[in-house]
């Protein structure tokens, strides 16, 4: 019973944090402070915590250089990631893999997330970013959800000057690419 407890706290902090921010991002009041970092090593520890917290259900695997500088504000590449691993826990069947996957070249960075699960419905793939948004049939509408999640991934993206889209994995899935300039 506590330990159901202590989850359902940690879930409602959660679902506060996201009504906030999505608050913030609508008064156009997120306050990013860009600087840089490796971001390879804040992805290990988020991935880690996701293990147990966001997708205890599921195999994260994480891609990627051994170490990559990137220019980025940390909070907001943590509220990205958890965002986008929680939205493909939630989708994805147990006991698939999400994968994350971090890759760099000469104009940027990218974020990859990919899993398993029923994948975007066609013509939807602007309106999940959308607030409040629930894309799919009745079976995926039926998660648990605010419709958050990747609205405020969406706002932390293209405040830092990037851009986020959503496209069908093949043979099933979805896979979320936030790409970010070099700086």
């Amino acid at each position: 019973l506590r330990e159901q407890a202590l989850a359902e706290a940690d879930r409602l902090a959660l679902l506060t944090e996201k009504v906030l921010m999505a608050t913030r991002a609508d008064e156009g009041d997120l306050s990013l402070r860009v600087d840089e970092l490796d971001a390879m090593q804040l992805l290990r520890r988020i991935v880690e915590r996701a293990s147990t917290q966001l997708a205890p259900s599921h195999h994260i695997e994480l891609n990627g250089p051994e170490k990559a500088v990137v220019h980025t504000d940390e909070d907001a590449l943590r509220s990205i990631l958890d965002n986008l691993l929680e939205n493909a826990a939630k989708y994805a069947p147990a006991g698939t893999t999400i994968t994350v996957e971090l890759l760099t070249g000469r104009d940027g960075w990218r974020l990859l997330v990919s899993d398993e699960g029923p994948g975007i419905t066609p013509g939807e793939e602007q309106r999940v970013f959308e607030k409040f948004h629930r894309s799919g049939n009745e079976e995926t509408r039926s998660a648990r959800g605010t419709g958050l999640g990747l609205y405020i991934v969406d706002k932390l993206v293209r405040g830092m000057g990037g851009a986020v889209h959503v496209k069908r994995r093949v043979p099933h899935g979805a896979i979320f690419v936030a790409s970010f300039p070099k700086r």
